[in-house]
């Protein structure tokens, strides 16, 4: 009987000719993805072809239960595309770093068989770790642990559209606005970055919306308050440093009612915050008291220097394009509360909704609150982005839907483009396109290729004792992640005034990754004395990006190149700098050139030592 259903919602005309064409489609992306050995812009386009047919799909005729599973079953592959499209495409997708630690830790689980002491402030939350070794054992697959982390965090998201339509349907009533709801967060930016870095607080963001529905259902009966606050232990399992955020958000929710709708019945109770935040506590007292301090430290400590990013002021426009998709969310969001305040037939569920979503908008995407670098640096307010989506994607479906439903037909085609424009800037940008964006700004290709991992590691394996491994910030923590790390004598690569690198002995290897700096410029250190530096916090303070036309790589023709590939050079012979005595009252001027300061600290994924990656 179902599958005759299916079949006949297929033979409609309009839900035919869609669903034909996004087989088309999405048959033509993967012969792109095949074809290329990085996406291409034209990937991208047809990523937003797809889209927008599903979207019109929505929007053409109104939804039988069969139809609403067709299209969620398209968005659902739809989110596969674009998430292992880059995951499972390159040979070592490595995002912002951290699933380089966690690729280690995993490995580490796997040889040990039980969480050791290598997981650091990691031990109290070890779970993904733990599912991602467990699936690897049973599957038997025989695939690097990475690659088990990407294809399950992938199969996790592909259930996020779904659970974002329950969520919308649940509190709007509304079909077709759910299904634009599920789509949205399709190409919505933080979630594609999340839903391809598979880490533990990945896991989090689904466990976010499961929570959220059961505080929606938990009013009709205790069994859904009861799996809440079971949802919300699983929040702080896998990701315990990721609760209070989300716990800071249903607080707003519930202050929200109690302001503007008293008389109504919150989902978001008084108990449940003090029972869960009683849960973090007592979690983190219990089995968590380094982290705690961990977090206690950056809290106290002074803020980090220098500005977010300084490509704003160096590079304006490349960071004006790869922040363009934002434009239409805040649009849509901003036009829906507009409207459903004034709106005298919504209900308050809903009103709530919209005031919540506008009032996340200054953490819910990058902008100045991101510059003062005690919030951004210290607090990591960039954390609340991770989880407002639910909020935000849900409300902007909400604007989308009503611009596109009173718009003048003869107008709706511009609308159309401009949907699909949207997501053109959003699977394509510098955030989550970090192997082939439209428009590049100052940072790395978030993959390595086997030929430069099997170069890295040889020369490491070939490097003299008690000599230091000097390269780059990605060469670095790759390196971090190997058995044979030697956290003693691997450090970033120093550079002193645009014009030499620092080395402690002649004997020590200068790694540069040439395929790299083609493409990208490298993340050196940047040494403000010409005195070189053996420190390890040295490595994930402040460092620059350096172009290739830099003087400073110059300098290495006069070294001994003792290794060299397509992707890869080594030299030895670089004898220590001794800088001269700087006069009374010199000053130590900032390098300029073609460097780009940045503070490593406030990447997307923190710091080395920074809490909870």
């Amino acid at each position: 009987m179902a599958y005759a259903n299916v079949i006949s919602a297929l033979k409609e005309r309009p839900m035919k000719t869609l669903t034909l064409l996004y087989a088309v489609l999405f048959g033509l992306s993967l012969m792109l993805l095949a074809a290329s050995p990085e996406r291409t812009v034209l990937y991208y386009i047809v990523i937003a072809a797809l889209a927008t047919v599903v979207m019109l799909q929505i929007m053409t005729k109104e939804h039988t239960d069969t139809t609403v599973v067709i299209l969620l079953l398209q968005i659902m592959f739809l989110m596969l595309n674009v998430l292992w499209g880059a995951t499972l495409k390159y040979y070592y997708y490595i995002g912002y770093t951290d699933i380089l630690d966690h690729t280690r830790l995993m490995n580490d689980l796997l040889t040990s068989g039980y969480v050791t002491e290598a997981f650091g402030i990691y031990m109290p939350f070890a779970l993904w770790h733990i599912l991602c070794d467990y699936l690897l054992l049973l599957t038997g697959l025989g695939l690097p642990v990475n690659k088990i982390a990407y294809i399950t965090c992938g199969l996790i998201f592909a259930f996020v559209p779904p659970a974002i339509y329950l969520v919308s349907e649940r509190l709007l009533k509304h079909r077709k606005i759910a299904l634009l709801s599920a789509l949205v967060v399709v190409f919505y930016p933080i979630l594609i970055t999340y839903g391809m870095y598979s880490i533990p607080r990945s896991v989090c963001s689904f466990l976010f919306i499961v929570l959220f529905w059961l505080l929606l259902e938990s009013p009709k009966h205790i069994k859904y308050y009861l799996l809440a606050l079971l949802a919300t232990l699983a929040i702080i399992i896998y990701h315990t440093v990721s609760i209070p955020y989300v716990l800071v958000m249903l607080l707003l929710m519930y202050l929200l009612y109690q302001i503007f709708a008293k008389e109504e019945k919150s989902p978001i109770t008084y108990s449940y915050l003090i029972i869960a935040s009683a849960m973090t506590l007592l979690y983190w007292v219990i089995n968590a008291q380094e982290l705690v301090r961990t977090l206690l430290v950056n809290i106290m400590m002074q803020a980090p220097i220098g500005a977010f990013t300084k490509s704003i002021y160096t590079a304006p426009l490349n960071e004006l394009f790869n922040y363009l998709q934002y434009s239409p969310t805040v649009l849509f969001v901003i036009l829906a509360t507009l409207i459903v305040i004034g709106h005298k037939k919504i209900g308050t569920n809903v009103k709530i909704l919209c005031l919540e979503a506008l009032l996340l908008v200054p953490v819910a995407f990058p902008g100045p609150l991101m510059m003062v670098n005690k919030l951004s640096g210290n607090f990591n307010f960039q954390r609340f982005e991770e989880y407002t989506f639910l909020f935000v994607g849900i409300v902007a479906a909400i604007g989308l839907y009503y611009l596109y439903t009173k718009v003048k037909t003869n107008v709706r085609p511009f609308l159309i483009l401009l949907f699909a424009i949207w997501v053109v800037l959003s699977v394509s940008n510098d955030r989550v396109a970090l192997d082939n964006p439209i428009v590049k700004r100052p940072f790395y290709t978030f993959y390595v290729t086997e030929e430069e991992t099997t170069s890295i590691q040889l020369l490491n394996n070939m490097k003299m004792d008690s000599t230091y491994m000097l390269s780059d910030y990605i060469t670095v923590r790759y390196l971090e992640s190997l058995p044979t790390f030697d956290a003693n004598y691997t450090r970033m690569l120093q550079v002193y005034n645009n014009e030499r690198f620092l080395t402690n002995r002649s004997e020590d290897v200068i790694l540069i990754r040439d395929g790299e700096l083609k493409k990208r410029p490298m993340q050196l250190y940047y040494s403000p004395d010409g005195e070189f530096s053996s420190r390890n916090e040295s490595l994930y303070t402040l460092s620059n990006y350096y172009y290739r036309d830099n003087p400073v790589f110059s300098s290495l023709a006069s070294q001994d190149k003792i290794f060299s590939s397509k992707t890869i050079s080594a030299y030895t012979g670089l004898d220590r700098y001794v800088p001269p005595e700087p006069e009374v009252n010199e000053t130590v001027s900032n390098q300029s050139g073609n460097a780009t300061y940045r503070n490593t600290s406030m990447l997307m994924g923190p710091s080395k030592t920074g809490p909870g990656r």
